[in-house]
């Protein structure tokens, strides 16, 4: 049914969602002649191209950009994320991609978060084997923004958003100025958030009360589903020629807070048999309403970066070099409830004005503080050039880090202090075989302080047969330390935390422990990939690609999974039950397993067309899409392998077959992504959908069900500058757009069922997917100096014309 719906939706709009991306391969530029004279012209690299010779597998240009309705480059990669994504990181991948400007290096992503759209003049987005050219392993795509040459830049954005079944309100204030001029860059920006509290009671969760010795007591408005959360930030970027060199360097500070709330305040005591207000004849164990506030948490993060780099000049043989620090500060207090001592000391003394049902004033314990302060330096080196028809990239790293965290565990301080120094050298190699066929082989060797030596090898081809077929196939073998935050983070206890017990199938209120575990292993992991990308003749671009990836991972470290009776059996100290069997505690710190398997099939399928050019010379913001867009994507993963073995001699368990593997069930063996989209004169839609196949999980006497689901999101914009009659009238509009925008348009929620087709207490629709539908809008205005505008003109796209 989801996907029938995804499908329709797309297919009756007839337009085609967030991904204006086309491939790399040119279309032809017709010239006209007085005479027909035929000239050859040899195929020439377009301005700030990438290394090496692998085409990129899309090329966007301004007017793919502003069909993605995207404000800045931040919202640009999300929207894109299907495209940038990559299967090949650890823990399957889909982080960051690898940046680059002008085909070269830069500090980090904070050089670009910020910038606006209408300061690019293309983007490239490459495979993973572009990545070693620049020094960098090969498990994340490579974006490249070829940036104007010259464009000055204010931009204002507002945005507020609100879910439509009410409790949660949020707001954003950008704030950016840039300066593009002689190959010098320099921008600034502050980006302020807030999102309200969401309460249990706000979102019609199941009533379950709370027994108190004299009452009932309903939790919910005592108990978040989301947190309230502020943030502030601010970048500052500056990039400029530094004689035949260029340089840039980027800093930036942020603040985050986020209050969340854990429950009502209650006072346990024990009420002795001979008291003057017994009800038993024995002992009895009461539970009273405290008086004091609902438990809470407050998490606050202060972080510094500061990040320079420096490239050498055109050359045979160009360097890189990179340095970075980075501060981060966490503070996590969290409330403890009523402090009982003194008067259960009196309960126990007979008191007789010690009366726990006359509403006793409770103070309140100490609450408990975990902290962190992380600090890491680093630098890096790189060399790349010919010898002969061969490229070689060489790069050297240096970096060190250090965590010291203080937390609890079992109710007592215990305080973390790591470090780590990592001393690297890599290689990459690409030869070519024939003008179409090309090799490449790498390795690295690594040497971590508390890990030992570390190695990674790997090799590859890159073969384009025919004009319109690609075909980049890649092994690795690769071994990898854990991250010191895995490792050092502070223990941290979060009391009523709703659970599911897959081997009772109750759903309860549990102590959980998060943090890190520092007696984790490295892992080592075989990566293969074969990848197809063809361009089908047609008069419209429409490009298929498919990606099959099989990895094989030992000693994988990861966050603790749900806790089957197979994750029980293997790790029972991470479980404390009573004696009925009640589960009381969990540690979901992070674990190793003995080995992991994993294989998936991505294929996608993208179409563009020009609707209508430019209608004569205008001037404006310039790369707001100059004619129109229309277009499509879909995108389909299909998990063939996923699983694990816990431990030596262990059967496997199978996350495609009824193992549990997070909040969703098992993995889903397939998961679509939908994109489509059109945009002409000014005007915008996008919308964009996912899709996720059923998955079962079968622990102990329980079974459950996770049925499929599908959201979509849409996206309706309007850049007054490409309306030129109402800017003749309205001049004040020049430079303004307004989005609207819907995520989770049909207000969708997951729907799981246990056996008996009832749903468990932990698993409401509502637990699972608190916010629902919600509702956007934002205004931007950006003020562009009339001389860095320029009138309408066709984008220039490709590579330039290339035989077959």
């Amino acid at each position: 049914m989801f996907p029938r719906t995804v499908l329709a939706l797309l297919a009756g709009t007839a337009l085609a969602a967030p991904l204006a991306a086309q491939q790399a391969e040119p279309s032809q530029d017709p010239t006209q002649a007085g005479d027909q004279e035929v000239i050859i012209v040899e195929a020439q690299r377009p301005r700030g191209s990438a290394l090496g010779d692998i085409d990129p597998e899309y090329v966007l240009d301004p007017r793919d950009i502003a069909a993605t309705g995207a404000n800045n480059i931040e919202e640009l990669l999300d929207a894109l994320a299907p495209e940038i994504g990559s299967v090949r990181g650890r823990g399957g991948g889909g982080g960051r991609p690898v940046l680059l400007v002008n085909g070269k290096r830069i500090s980090g992503f904070r050089e670009l978060r910020n910038l606006p759209p209408e300061a690019i003049e293309r983007m490239d987005i490459l495979p993973e084997e572009t990545a070693l050219l620049y020094g960098y392993k090969a498990d994340q795509r490579v974006v490249n923004f070829v940036l104007r040459e010259n464009f000055h830049s204010t931009t204002l954005g507002l945005e507020g958003q609100w879910a439509t079944d009410g409790g949660r309100e949020g707001g954003e204030l950008d704030l950016d100025r840039l300066m593009l001029k002689g190959g010098a860059r320099t921008n600034i920006s502050l980006d302020v958030e807030g999102d309200a509290l969401l309460r249990e009671s706000e979102r019609g969760i199941a009533l379950q009360p709370v027994q108190l010795a004299d009452t009932s007591l309903d939790p919910r408005s005592s108990r978040s589903l989301l947190p309230e959360r502020r943030m502030v930030r601010l970048d500052f970027s500056h990039a400029r020629p530094i004689g035949n060199l260029n340089g840039s360097a980027s800093l930036e500070v942020e603040q985050s807070e986020n209050d969340s709330l854990l429950g009502p305040s209650f006072a346990a005591l024990t009420l002795p048999a001979d008291s003057p207000y017994a009800r038993q004849p024995e002992d009895e164990d009461i539970l009273l309403a405290s008086g004091l506030p609902a438990l809470g948490r407050d998490s606050r993060t202060r972080s510094a970066n500061l990040a320079a780099v420096l490239n050498g000049p055109p050359a045979e043989w160009g360097w890189s070099t990179t340095l970075s620090a980075a501060l981060a500060d966490r503070r996590t207090l969290t409330d403890r409830g009523a402090d009982v001592a003194a008067f259960q000391d009196r309960l126990d003394a007979l008191d007789p004005a010690a009366d726990p049902f006359a509403s006793p004033g409770f103070n309140a314990l100490a609450v408990e503080e975990a902290t962190s302060l992380t600090r890491s330096l680093a630098a890096d080196g790189v060399l790349n050039g010919t010898l002969g028809a061969a490229t070689l990239t060489l790069r050297a790293n240096s970096s060190w880090m250090a965590i010291e965290s203080e937390g609890f565990r079992d109710g007592q301080p215990l305080a973390t202090d790591l470090s780590r120094r990592r001393n690297a050298a890599a290689f990459s190699a690409d030869a070519p075989v024939f003008d179409n066929l090309g090799l490449n082989a790498n390795g690295e060797v690594e040497h971590v302080s508390d890990f030992g030596t570390l190695t990674s090898i790997g090799a590859g081809f890159n073969w384009k047969p025919t004009r319109k077929l690609d075909l980049i196939g890649s092994w690795t073998r690769e071994e990898g330390a854990p991250g010191l935050g895995q490792l050092g983070d502070p223990r941290i206890a979060s009391p009523a935390t709703r659970f599911f017990d897959f081997v009772t199938g109750e759903s309860l209120l549990v102590t959980a422990i998060s943090g890190g575990n520092p007696d984790l292993l490295a892992d080592r992991r075989n990566v293969w990939k074969l990848a197809a990308g063809w361009r089908l003749p047609t008069r419209t671009d429409l490009n298929l690609r498919t990606e099959y990836v099989r990895e094989r991972i030992d000693d994988p470290a990861a966050s603790f999974p749900a806790a089957s009776a197979a994750i029980e059996a293997a790790f029972p100290d991470r479980f404390v039950r009573d004696g009925d069997g009640t589960l009381l505690l969990v540690d979901l710190t992070p674990v190793n397993f003995d080995d992991q398997r994993r294989d998936t099939l991505r294929t996608s399928l993208n179409w563009s067309k020009s609707s209508g050019g430019p209608r004569g010379p205008r001037r404006g913001p310039p790369g707001r899409g100059r004619g129109g867009r229309i277009y499509a994507a879909l995108f389909h993963t299909l998990t063939l392998t996923d699983d694990v073995r816990i431990a030596p001699g262990l059967p496997r368990l199978d996350y495609l077959g009824g193992e549990a593997k997070g909040g969703t069930g098992g993995q889903p063996r397939h998961e679509i992504e939908a994109r489509a989209g059109i945009f002409k004169n000014g005007f915008g839609l996008r919308l964009s959908g996912a899709w996720r196949s059923a998955t079962r999980v079968d622990s102990g006497d329980s079974s459950l069900r996770f049925d499929d689901f599908a959201t979509i999101d849409l996206r309706a914009f309007v850049n007054f500058s490409d309306r030129q009659g109402l800017i003749e009238k309205a001049p004040w509009l020049r430079g303004t757009s307004l989005r609207l925008s819907v995520d989770n348009l049909f207000n969708a929620r997951p729907d799981v069922r246990d056996a008996q087709g009832l749903v468990p207490t932990r698993y409401q629709p509502a637990l699972i997917e608190p916010l629902g539908r919600t509702v956007g809008i934002a205004i931007r205005k950006i003020f562009v100096p009339s001389r860095y505008t320029r009138p309408s003109g066709p984008p220039q796209r490709g590579r330039g014309q290339r035989g077959d």
